[in-house]
């Protein structure tokens, strides 16, 4: 189904999976989830049917709309040892997802002589046990797709490959080295049938991946069958297997159609990895609005007539937690409470490699998810912005609020009336979560009115630097000692120094790690390699005179002057004082006296009560929670 959208031009291209209706039954079927999560679904009125028993892996699918099905839908199958996918007539709840091991008993189940499986009426289910599916391990991945191109499509292979190397390199780049590769194992292949309809498409993928023998593509094999159909050949614009996590494979039937193809490609393979719509939640938004409205995610609306095509915007913080790609610093983790403290936090663009990147308020059952979209970095060219408006709701560039309740895997977008993205001066209230923006221009600031991030049992309520450290920890700079404790007294480590400042950048990527250690004293297996290594890439150290960088010894509060200033101004240096000394103690020509100077300035630091820095002393780790939290405020 396509739409005009911002010209009439533009096509939107709505995606939308809702569970298919019940049958008919004198009796509704009963389902019950046993301590160990397994599901029985039992059907009372075909209790006296006979019944053939299938095994095998359920295979969740979600159905993007179609001309004669725009609230789009869910289908079920088995994927049977043999390599079947057999369709069955079942309604589970929304959360169920593929990969679970499924035990039915079917009437008028399929001829086990029927190898493709070509008819597309699914087999009623008088009763069936479900494990559920069991989530891999958080490890880096690899990937592989496989195409098959419907005959008569007018898709050429190497259409298909080009279209589909463009989502794969996507969702590596969006999982930050969690995908370490996904690769095209075998050339595109040809396949013959007479149908290609997404809204029964067992009986496609069967005789599609009959060229492919042996290939699992279940839920956790990391394999992804892509089949491809013409314009308007498949009845919509596509449909996926639901997966549970990173790891998991899949299949996909999508249409080709150039202006869409990433988008909606990079869309059904998330829904292999286990990600649900974006949707929209306003008065009077219902159906299609609700399911994918939210045309700031990657999971909601596909909007085709850009020239060029319109861009993927990058991947959710909520997916990109779901899916554990986001880095240690940035997301800041928070319950909200009643009368908690007040938290002021500068957010990055979404599209940012670095940074913090997205906010998580957990109130009950629901997440409240607060993001900066603004059009940079991954985020370039992309549909949202000045001019688009659908649903009665502009999508325009700012801080957008989303969320996520219970058990229901959905994002909803949460506007600000009619804009989709809340302005400074705004504030949204839902329950205890409060969110008052600030200011929006190259970054965002926002305050969190009653946000608690995890606290630690030597950080009580009372003066000091409680929130800063409450802070540091909400940002995932510090997770503080395996005893509970924080230790805000004690001395910040060199190590430790590295760390913090490697998270507050948000983790980036740090590739070809030196065999050889740029310090003697560092080990290439030391807990801290990585963030020492990259301290010393970025300029920001170069350890001492003696090839040594001492990672025992604490930070000094001159040392803290300068690895700041080197992180804000690069290696090459930064302003230079005109101005005289701030403090008695730090004259010229001591070495760091600019340093020093400047986070006086900026009010980083304002010394001690007697006029003094005391560059010698250590910097206690309280202390560096402060120093941490008026820099990124600056």
């Amino acid at each position: 189904m396509r739409r005009s959208a911002m010209s009439a031009t533009a096509a939107v291209v709505l995606c939308i999976g809702l569970l298919a209706a019940p049958a008919v039954s004198a009796d509704e079927p009963d389902l019950s989830t046993a301590p160990d999560g397994t599901l029985t679904y039992v059907d009372p009125d075909l209790a006296d049917e006979s019944t053939e028993q299938v095994e095998g892996e359920l295979t969740v699918a979600i159905v993007e709309p179609t001309e004669a099905s725009p609230a789009g839908d869910t289908t079920y199958s088995i994927a049977t040892a043999g390599g079947d996918e057999v369709p069955i007539d079942i309604d589970l709840p929304a959360d169920v997802v593929s990969g679970g091991e499924i035990t039915a008993e079917l009437v008028d189940a399929p001829s086990s002589e029927r190898s493709t499986l070509q008819e597309d009426e699914p087999a009623t289910v008088a009763s069936a046990s479900i494990e559920p599916a069991v989530a891999a391990a958080a490890v880096a991945t690899d990937h592989r797709y496989y195409l098959a191109i419907r005959n008569g499509s007018g898709v050429t292979a190497a259409q298909a490959e080009s279209a589909f190397r463009a989502v794969a390199d996507r969702w590596v780049a969006e999982a930050g080295g969690s995908i370490r590769s996904f690769s095209r194992p075998a050339g595109a292949t040809t396949f013959y049938t007479g149908s290609c309809s997404v809204a029964s498409p067992s009986s496609v993928w069967n005789t599609a991946d009959n060229a492919y023998p042996g290939v699992d593509f279940g839920a956790t094999s990391g394999n992804h069958l892509i089949v491809i159909g013409g314009v308007d050949q498949c009845d919509g614009p596509g449909v996926a297997t639901f997966g549970v996590d990173l790891s998991s494979g899949g299949k996909v039937i999508v249409e080709f159609e150039p202006s869409i193809n990433t988008f909606v490609g990079v869309h059904e393979v998330g829904h292999n990895l286990g990600l649900d719509h974006a949707g929209l939640q306003r008065s009077g938004c219902s159906g299609v609005c609700a399911e994918y409205g939210d045309l700031y995610s990657v999971m909601g609306l596909a909007i085709g007539g850009g020239s060029p095509a319109y861009a993927v915007p990058a991947l959710d913080s909520a997916y990109r937690h779901q899916l554990d790609v986001d880095s240690a610093g940035e997301i800041f983790d928070a319950q909200g409470v009643t009368g908690g403290p007040v938290v002021t936090l500068r957010l990055q663009p979404r599209g940012a490699a670095s940074g913090l990147r997205g906010v998580r308020i957990v109130t009950g059952t629901t997440e409240h998810w607060v993001e900066y979209r603004r059009k940079v970095g991954r985020d370039v060219g992309t549909v949202y912005g000045p001019g688009l408006s659908l649903y009665s709701t502009a999508y325009a560039e700012g801080v957008t609020i989303t969320t996520r309740t219970g058990s229901d895997p959905r994002i909803r977008l949460r506007p600000d009336g009619s804009s989709g993205a809340w302005a400074p001066g705004r504030q949204y209230v839902n329950g205890a979560a409060s969110v008052r923006v600030l200011s929006a221009g190259d970054t965002a600031l926002v305050q969190l009115v009653g946000a608690r991030p995890n606290g630690f049992f030597d950080v009580p309520p009372g003066p000091g630097f409680r929130n800063e450290i409450l802070w540091l920890a909400g940002r995932g700079i510090t997770t503080g000692y395996e005893d509970g404790s924080f230790r805000p007294s004690g001395p910040v480590l060199r190590e430790q120094m590295a760390a913090f400042l490697y998270r507050l950048a948000g983790s980036p990527a740090v590739t070809n790690l030196p065999p050889v250690s740029p310090f003697r004293d560092v080990a290439t297996n030391h807990v801290f390699y990585r963030e020492i290594v990259w301290l010393s890439r970025s300029g920001i150290t170069t350890g001492y005179a003696d090839g040594t960088f001492r990672p025992s010894d604490p930070v000094l509060r001159e040392q803290m002057a300068a690895f700041l200033y080197r992180y804000e101004f690069g290696s090459s240096g930064g302003p230079v004082d005109t101005d005289g000394p701030t403090f008695t103690d730090v004259r010229r020509p001591f070495v760091f006296f600019d340093q020093v100077e400047w986070l006086a300035r900026e009010g980083i630091s304002t010394g001690y009560d007697d006029g003094t820095f005391r560059g010698g002393q250590p910097v206690l780790r309280e202390q560096m929670a402060a120093f941490l939290n008026r820099y990124e405020l600056l």
